[in-house]
C-alpha cells in the first residue's frame, strides 16, 4: 500500500513543478531565464 501511495505521489511531482514554473514565468520571466544554469 505504501508503494502505491509513493508511486502516485511521484507521478504528481512533474505536474506540481509545471504549475510552479508556469506561475513563475507568468510573473517574472526574466528572473527565470537568469536563474537557469548554463551548462
Amino acid at each position: 500500500m505504501r508503494h502505491l501511495i509513493s508511486t502516485k505521489f511521484i507521478g504528481q511531482i512533474p505536474v506540481f513543478l509545471f504549475l510552479c514554473f508556469e506561475l513563475l514565468i507568468g510573473s517574472e520571466p526574466e528572473i527565470i531565464i537568469q536563474e537557469i544554469p548554463q551548462n
